[in-house]
């Protein structure tokens, strides 16, 4: 019956991932709105609540993810650029400046956080204080 709906594994399994991030897209915009805010506010609350236990497994997921694109899986390189382009058109659609700069303030926010859960993928609190000093730059 799968392979009514899917042509491969490969196209079943890029249709959970997808799923998956837009379950997490719907919970942003959920907990976002749509009221504007400064690129300041936006990444303190994107950072919040990329450390909170509710979110631990899909910053994991979407960190494995994003090392099995790199290293050239071509079906994740495809989910994992969806799912990236999915959240930059949000996040810049709510950032409160000029369309010019929305989509890239929302690149420069984005790859911020992916960075720190890079760099520190057990304890995301080790990127507090580079989160803190670009809100400062953000200010």
């Amino acid at each position: 019956m799968l392979l009514y709906y899917f042509k491969n594994k490969d196209d079943l399994v890029a249709a959970v991932l997808m799923e998956i991030g837009a379950e997490l897209g719907a919970t942003l915009e959920g907990a976002f709105g749509t009221t504007p805010l400064s690129p300041a506010n936006a990444l303190t609350t994107l950072w919040q609540m990329a450390k909170s236990d509710a979110f631990a497994p899909h910053m994991r997921l979407f960190l494995d993810l994003s090392s099995r694109a790199g290293r050239g899986d071509a079906v994740m390189q495809d989910v994992v650029s969806q799912m990236g382009e999915g959240w930059i058109v949000w996040l810049a659609g709510l950032l409160d400046v000029s369309a010019e700069e929305q989509r890239p303030m929302a690149n420069l926010i984005l790859g911020a956080m992916d960075g720190q859960v890079v760099l520190f993928p057990s304890d995301l609190s080790q990127g507090d204080a580079a989160i803190a000093l670009l809100k400062g730059f953000l200010e």
